[in-house]
């Protein structure tokens, strides 16, 4: 077994929000039955689904795009914002992903921003 590096960052803000899940549903940390598993299974699955609000159902396909450092450094502040509201760092795709559905969405209701 090859043994990587440990993201410890990302190990303490799991455990954290394992915790956090834990304090929200304290009927899932009595002793363990086919129930408690069940429901642990369903509030990680309802988990998953709030991190990855816009995980693309269907494949998706691969676009490489070149961008200058100083847009880099907000997509960077709006990613740590993120982390530090949720306890979940989404990828800079998710961002950009986001970010062009909203774009896109407000052009599409002719919402205009003056320069």
């Amino acid at each position: 077994m090859k043994q990587g590096r440990i993201d410890w960052t990302a190990v303490r803000q799991a455990r954290t929000r394992l915790a956090q899940l834990a304090h929200e549903h304290p009927e899932l940390t009595g002793p363990s039955s086919p129930e408690n598993v069940e429901a642990w299974q369903d509030a990680l699955r309802q988990e998953e689904t709030r991190m990855v609000p816009n995980k693309p159902a269907t494949m998706t396909e691969h676009t490489a795009i070149r961008l200058p450092p100083h847009l880099l450094e907000h997509v960077d502040a709006y990613r740590d914002q993120v982390a530090k509201a949720s306890g979940f760092r989404p990828s800079r795709a998710d961002v950009f992903r986001l970010a062009l559905e909203r774009f896109l969405e407000a052009e599409a209701k002719g919402v205009r921003r003056s320069r």
